[in-house]
C-alpha cells in the first residue's frame, strides 16, 4: 500500500460512516429480515478497520523497560478474509439474487443456519436453556417458511436436507459466491487460499511469518492484505447503495466518495490470477 491508498481506504471508511449516519434510525423498504443488511455490512466494515489499525503496527512496553515494535501480519491476513466472507454473505443474501422472493428465501436459509448453530452450543444458566428451548420452536417455524418456497421446492432433496441442517451457502462454495459478485474465479481461488492458510496455521503461513522478522518485511506483508480491504469496502458500498435506494441522495452527494468507490470496485472486478 502506497499512500494514495492508505488515503483512499480513509476516503472509504469515512463515506461507510457518513452513509450509515444517513439511514441511521429510519425504516428500510423490503422483505422482513432486510434489517440483517447493515449488520453484516457493519460486520465487514469493523473487520476492515481492525486489519487498518494493526497494518500501522504496535508498540509492546516489556518489564525491563524494552520495546518490541511489529506488525501482526498474520492478523491483519485473518481479519481482510473474515471481512470477505462478511461481504460475500451480504451479497449473496441481498444483492445477486434476481428476485426479492429469492433474496428473502437466501435470508431465510441463513437465518435458520444461526438458530441451528446456537443448538449446539452447551447451555447452563436458566436464561440460556430456556433460549435454546425457544428457539428449538423457532427452527420449526423457519422450516416450514422455508420448505413453502419454490425455491426449495425446485432443488434436489440432497440440497434440501443440507439446508435443513443450516448449510445456508445453498449449495454454492465460497468461491462460487465471488463469482456471482463480480470477482475472477481463478484470482479469488488463489487469494483466498492464500489468506485461509493464515487463518488455519498452515505451513506456508507459519514460515513466512518465521521469516518475516523485520518491522518493513512485516509491514509489507501485512500491506498486501490490507490493500484487498480497498475492494471489499467499495464494493461493499456500492452495493448497499443499489439496496437502499434512500442511500443513494448521500452517495451522490459525495463526489470524491463516490468516485473512489467506483474506483476500486472497478479494480477488484479486474483483477486477474497472477495480479
Amino acid at each position: 500500500m502506497n499512500t494514495e491508498n492508505y488515503k483512499d481506504l480513509d476516503i472509504l471508511i469515512n463515506f461507510y460512516s457518513e452513509i450509515h449516519k444517513s439511514i441511521e434510525g429510519k425504516f428500510l423498504n423490503g422483505f422482513n429480515g432486510i434489517e440483517y443488511s447493515e449488520s453484516i455490512a457493519r460486520k465487514t466494515f469493523l473487520h476492515i478497520c481492525s486489519a487498518y489499525s494493526l497494518s500501522k503496527g504496535i508498540n509492546i512496553q516489556l518489564k525491563d523497560n524494552s520495546k518490541i515494535k511489529l506488525v501482526d501480519s498474520s492478523s491483519v491476513a485473518v481479519l481482510v478474509r473474515a471481512s470477505i466472507e462478511s461481504y460475500l454473505t451480504f451479497n449473496h443474501i441481498f444483492i445477486s439474487p434476481i428476485t426479492e422472493s429469492e433474496s428473502k428465501y437466501r435470508f431465510d436459509c441463513w437465518d435458520l443456519a444461526g438458530f441451528i448453530e446456537r443448538q449446539d452450543f452447551q447451555a447452563t444458566e436458566e436464561r440460556s436453556i430456556l433460549r435454546k428451548k425457544e428457539e428449538a420452536k423457532l427452527i420449526q417455524e423457519k422450516l416450514k417458511i422455508i420448505r413453502k418456497s419454490p425455491h426449495f421446492i425446485e432443488i434436489s432433496e440432497k440440497q434440501k436436507k443440507q439446508i435443513e441442517k443450516g448449510k445456508w451457502k445453498i449449495n454454492f462454495n465460497w468461491n462460487q459466491l465471488a463469482v456471482n459478485a463480480g470477482f475472477e474465479e481463478n484470482y479469488f481461488k488463489d487469494f483466498y487460499s492464500y489468506l485461509c492458510s493464515y487463518a488455519h496455521t498452515g505451513r506456508l503461513s507459519s514460515l513466512q511469518t518465521m521469516q518475516a522478522t523485520e518491522y518493513k518485511q512485516q509491514k509489507d506483508s501485512a500491506e498486501k492484505f490490507l490493500i484487498h480491504s480497498l475492494i471489499i469496502l467499495a464494493k461493499y458500498i456500492y452495493d448497499y447503495v443499489h439496496l437502499i435506494p434512500q442511500l443513494k441522495p448521500t452517495f451522490e452527494k459525495n463526489i470524491l466518495g463516490k468516485n473512489t468507490v467506483l474506483r476500486w470496485k472497478e479494480i477488484g472486478e479486474g483483477l486477474k490470477k497472477n495480479n
